[in-house]
């Protein structure tokens, strides 16, 4: 068998499916033991709603199989560890999302200095909770504002959002707002940020988000920090992305209509065909009621979290794809059974690794050794018969 014959056509949808309850590392591990190996072939991943689908399960299972047959194949011609290592982690990562509260959606506001996020951020709850300034750095640490604490708390407590840093809509005014119940909603460090370690947080909440919002402003928009760190390695992502240009009140509307198009031109390039752009003005209250829409029907959906999971388990299989054989019967009906090809070099190696497993030479040895004394009695001389006996 050639190393990575099946797991490009686990991640891709086409595994044993898993039993619908929660994922993540004790799923993995559970599943570990019992998954099977999966017919060749590719499906794709239906988007499902939040809290494990079946398909969603079968694929975190089938990451785990990979990661535990990858971590035996070492060598020049094994699997990259680091590759295995960034599997484990999605694997703990999406267990960890999928275990917490499937009634809150996570929304990150990411940004460089300058570029309105935290202004976005205040304007959205309601009240002056992230400081906001156009000297860098100046946002350090996130600040979340959340629309219904109920089961809100171990949440924040994976986010590793500071205590001091929360607040609750419903008891920092005098009342929330229904359509964004179970809104996470989180100010980010500015991505540009020359303080210690803001980079890394920003990174690692990015890689937690369930919907990433990108604030840009008319000046930057382009910017390369953004788009070749973040922007281009998310294509594929889409679906979980939303680009804001703001400050939309320092321009005219010709100025803003170009601007849109230069930016979808942009993300086009980066693969973000299907991200949404959405133009507003913190100072002015501009488009921030399109933003509140966007942000409503994605909680209300609730299934941000298994579409980011859904869109970091495609990237991940792409990552495999140099690892996988190409099957045999590629394309067939599924119901007929399909097997890859061994190579083989690769089959004269598995024949004799069975073999010794299996403890053939020493029943080889005594199978001889008893074949022997019966031909001995047939055919030996009878006075040497008696002696013997």
């Amino acid at each position: 068998m050639s190393i990575g014959e099946y797991p490009s056509t686990w991640l891709t949808g086409a595994g044993q499916a898993g039993n619908g309850g929660q994922a993540g590392q004790e799923q993995a591990d559970a599943g570990l033991a019992d998954a099977e190996l999966a017919d060749p072939g590719l499906a794709s991943l239906a988007p499902g709603s939040m809290g494990p689908s079946p398909d969603l399960s079968g694929r975190l299972t089938a990451l785990a199989r990979v990661i535990q047959i990858g971590a035996a194949r070492g060598g020049p011609e094994g699997f990259s560890q680091p590759l295995l290592a960034d599997a484990e982690q999605l694997v703990a990562r999406a267990g960890e999302r999928l275990r917490l509260s499937p009634n809150h959606t996570v929304a990150v506001l990411a940004g460089g200095t300058g570029s309105g996020k935290s202004s976005l951020f205040n304007q959205m709850a309601g009240a002056d909770f992230s400081a906001v300034g156009v000297t860098r750095p100046h946002t350090k640490d996130p600040h979340a504002c959340v629309w219904g604490m109920d089961g809100a708390g171990p949440l924040l407590e994976w986010l590793g959002i500071p205590h001091r840093n929360r607040y609750a809509r419903s008891s920092a005014l005098s009342e929330g707002e229904a359509s964004l119940g179970g809104l996470v909603l989180i100010d980010l460090p500015d991505h540009d940020s020359v303080a210690a370690g803001a980079a890394v947080e920003t990174n690692r909440l990015v890689g937690l988000a369930d919907l990433m919002l990108w604030v840009l402003d008319p000046q930057k928009y382009a910017d390369a920090s953004v788009h070749r760190r973040y922007l281009t390695p998310l294509a594929g992502h889409s679906s979980v992305i939303a680009v804001v240009l703001n400050q939309s009140d320092l321009l005219s509307p010709e100025q803003a209509e170009d601007c849109v198009s230069d930016l979808t031109r942009l993300l086009d390039t980066e693969g973000l065909h299907d991200a949404r752009i959405l133009v507003t003005s913190a100072r002015t209250g501009a488009g921030l009621d399109e933003l509140r829409k966007v942000l409503a029907a994605t909680v209300t959906d609730r299934r941000a979290a298994t579409d980011r999971i859904a869109a970091d388990l495609d990237v991940m299989a792409e990552r495999f794809a140099p690892y996988a054989g190409e099957a045999r019967g590629a394309g067939l009906d599924t119901d007929t059974e399909d097997f890859a090809e061994v190579p083989p070099g690769s089959a004269v190696v598995l024949g004799d690794s069975f073999s010794k497993a299996a403890g053939t030479a020493a029943v080889g040895q005594a199978l001889q050794s008893a074949r022997e004394l019966r031909a001995v009695d047939y055919v030996g001389w009878a006075v040497s018969w008696l002696i013997d006996r």
